[in-house]
């Protein structure tokens, strides 16, 4: 996206899950350092110190969460497809929508839940495949099939929109 331009933001979901995992880290490190605290022999003054640098890493992981949410992001720029994710190491990938040859969705037992779905665009240059991770499931189906125009259509169903909400795609059933 040229500078100013905004990606479309991922649901809700996808900072629920992130922070998910995040908050199941903390879990994990404060079980550790209650273990060394109380099980190891470990001073009174390493207890300190390491629950102190336990709380900032948890606060850190919390943050990075977030950080993680606000870089999603997908979007058309003329005749390219942009799709954003990471925090640490934010990636921004600029793929030409005439250059991709197919589509691999992907929804794992969790993204199901949340309502979300991973889009993967496969093309035959670069790293040969680009996703959209954590998108709303519907938006993000209408979105391939407007990237690349007839690619998706035999296999998406399109439901007449309700009088309270837009038009929802998703796929066929056999």
């Amino acid at each position: 996206i040229r500078p100013g331009g905004r990606l479309r933001r991922h649901p809700a979901s996808a900072r629920t899950r992130r922070l998910r995992w995040a908050l199941a880290a903390d879990a994990v490190l404060a079980a550790v350092v209650v273990w060394l605290a109380v099980a190891a022999p470990v001073r009174d003054f390493w207890t300190i110190v390491l629950t102190v640098l336990a709380g900032a890493c948890c606060v850190a992981l919390v943050l990075l969460a977030a950080d993680a949410y606000r870089s999603l992001g997908h979007e058309f720029d003329g005749d390219f497809l942009v799709a954003r994710r990471g925090s640490v190491r934010r990636a921004t990938v600029y793929l030409q929508r005439q250059g991709i040859i197919g589509w691999r969705v992907s929804q794992s037992v969790f993204q199901r839940r949340a309502g979300l779905m991973t889009l993967t665009a496969t093309t035959a240059a670069g790293a040969r495949r680009y996703s959209v991770i954590d998108a709303d499931e519907h938006e993000v189906l209408e979105f391939g099939a407007e990237a690349v125009p007839g690619l998706l259509d035999p296999f998406l169903v399109r439901d007449r929109p309700r009088a309270d909400g837009p038009e929802q795609v998703g796929f066929r059933t056999p």
